[in-house]
C-alpha cells in the first residue's frame, strides 16, 4: 500500500510537470537551492534558443498534479540604481547661436546615460554631446539629439535624457543650438550600489584582419562560435608604439523581410578612440551577436600591428526568489508563443539582500515530441497551402472549360 502511495505522488508529480514542460523546447532542473533568495548562471550558448531577449524564460516549481508555481525573477542588469551621482558644471559658454556646458566627473565611470534638468519651461532644441579626458581633444558620442520641455496647465515633462553607447571619459560637453540661454540645472547619472555585473570572455573562432588602403582603415571580423553577450573589447599590439585613433565597432544583426527572407546587416555600437596613453579596452552597451566588426582609421598613419582581439560580455544571471525551497524547481525556455512575464519583484528589488548564494543547473533536456509537433505542424500548414493553390487552379480550368463549351454552342 505503501508503494502504491509512493508511486501515486510521484505519477501526479511527472504528469504535473509534462504539462507544463511541454510548452517549452527545453528544460534545466534547478540544483542546490539553499535559501530564499538564489543567484543562477545561464549557460553561454542559451541566446541561441531562447527567444528574443529572454522572453520565454520561466521559473517552474512542481508541487503536486493540481499545484504547480511560477517563481519571480529579475535579470540583474534589470535591477533598478540606488544612487544618483551628480557631474559638476564647470564651464558654461556661448558661440553664436549655441551654448555649451562642460561636465565634469571626479571618478570617471562607464556610462551611458546622462540626465539634464533645465529650469527653462517650454523649449526644444537640438543638442551634440561629446567626450574628452583633456579638455582639447574632443570625440563625438551623439549628434542633432532633440531635447524638449514642455509646461502648462495640463502637463509638465522634459525630455532631456541623453542615451548613448557605453563610454567613459572625465569630461563630457553638451552643444545645445538655440536663440534662448538654457538654463542647466543639473546633470546626473544613476549608479548601482548592488551590482552582479560578473564578465565572461568569449570564445572567438576566427579573426579576420584586412587594410583597406583607399579609405587608411584596418578592418578586423571576429566571428564567434554562437550568439554571445558583448560589451568590452580589448586589443593586443604586436609592436607597441605611440598613436591616438578613432575607432568604430559594429556587431551583425540578422533582419527578415516580408517574405522572411533573411539578410545580415551591421549596426554600430560604439564610436571612439584608442590611444597609447591608457589601456586598450573599449567598453559599450551590451549587445548579443555573433560576429564583431572593429574599424580603425588611421589617417595618414601607418597601420597598427593587431596581435590579436579579445571579446568579453556580462553572465547572465538571473536573481529568483524560492518561497518554498523544498519544492523541485526548473529553468524553462523555447516557446515562440509566450510574452515577457512581468513580476511585481521589479518594484521590490531593494530588499534583495547583498549576499546571496549561488544555484546550479543540471543538463539541458529536450522536448524532442514538441520539436517534432512544430516540424509536423510546419509541414502541415505547407501541404495545406498547395492544396487550397491546386483546387484555386481546379476551379479557375473549370470555368475556363464552362466557358469555351457556352462558345462552341453559340457558335463563336
Amino acid at each position: 500500500m505503501k508503494i502504491n502511495y509512493s508511486f501515486g505522488i510521484f505519477l501526479a508529480v511527472y504528469l504535473a510537470s509534462f504539462q507544463i514542460f511541454s510548452q517549452f523546447q527545453y528544460k534545466r532542473k534547478i540544483l542546490g537551492i539553499e535559501n530564499e533568495w538564489q543567484k543562477i548562471d545561464l549557460p553561454v550558448d542559451i541566446h541561441e534558443k531562447t527567444v528574443g531577449n529572454f522572453n520565454d524564460i520561466r521559473i517552474i516549481g512542481i508541487k503536486n498534479i493540481k499545484d504547480t508555481i511560477e517563481m519571480p525573477f529579475l535579470f540583474s542588469n534589470k535591477i533598478p540604481p540606488n544612487e544618483s551621482v551628480n557631474f559638476n558644471i564647470i564651464n558654461t559658454s556661448k558661440s553664436g547661436g549655441e551654448y555649451f556646458f562642460t561636465l565634469e566627473s571626479k571618478k570617471p565611470k562607464e556610462i551611458n546615460q546622462i540626465n539634464l534638468k533645465f529650469g527653462n519651461a517650454n523649449f526644444e532644441w537640438n543638442a551634440d554631446f561629446q567626450g574628452s579626458d583633456d579638455l582639447i581633444n574632443w570625440f563625438e558620442i551623439l549628434e542633432e539629439i532633440r531635447l524638449v520641455g514642455l509646461k502648462n496647465e495640463e502637463a509638465n515633462f522634459q525630455f532631456s535624457k541623453l542615451k548613448f553607447a557605453k563610454s567613459k571619459f572625465r569630461y563630457y560637453r553638451t552643444k545645445i543650438k538655440t536663440n534662448v540661454q538654457p538654463n542647466l540645472i543639473s546633470a546626473t547619472y544613476d549608479e548601482f550600489s548592488q551590482k552582479f555585473d560578473e564578465t565572461q570572455k568569449t570564445n572567438v573562432i576566427n579573426l579576420k584582419t584586412q587594410q583597406n588602403s583607399l579609405k587608411k582603415q584596418t578592418i578586423i571580423e571576429a566571428e564567434l562560435d554562437f550568439k554571445s553577450p558583448i560589451n568590452s573589447l580589448k586589443i593586443e599590439l604586436d609592436k607597441p608604439v605611440d598613436y591616438l585613433r578613432n575607432i568604430t565597432i559594429e556587431y551583425e544583426e540578422i533582419h527578415y523581410d516580408k517574405k522572411q527572407n533573411p539578410s545580415k546587416i551591421f549596426q554600430t555600437a560604439y564610436n571612439g578612440s584608442i590611444s597609447s596613453l591608457k589601456k586598450n579596452v573599449v567598453s559599450f552597451e551590451t549587445l548579443i551577436s555573433k560576429k564583431i566588426r572593429l574599424t580603425i582609421y588611421n589617417t595618414d598613419n601607418q597601420a597598427l600591428n593587431i596581435k590579436n582581439i579579445e571579446l568579453f560580455g556580462p553572465k547572465n544571471i538571473i536573481i529568483a526568489r524560492f518561497q518554498d525551497p523544498t519544492l523541485e524547481y526548473y529553468l524553462v525556455y523555447g516557446n515562440s508563443k509566450i510574452s515577457k512575464p512581468n513580476y511585481d519583484l521589479i518594484n521590490f528589488s531593494d530588499k534583495i539582500p547583498i549576499e546571496i548564494s549561488n544555484s546550479e543547473l543540471g543538463k539541458e533536456e529536450i522536448n524532442l515530441q514538441l520539436l517534432e509537433s512544430n516540424k509536423t505542424a510546419f509541414n502541415f500548414s505547407k501541404y495545406l497551402i498547395w492544396c487550397i493553390l491546386f483546387i484555386i487552379l481546379l476551379v479557375v480550368a473549370w470555368f475556363s472549360i464552362q466557358m469555351l463549351k457556352e462558345k462552341q454552342q453559340k457558335g463563336i
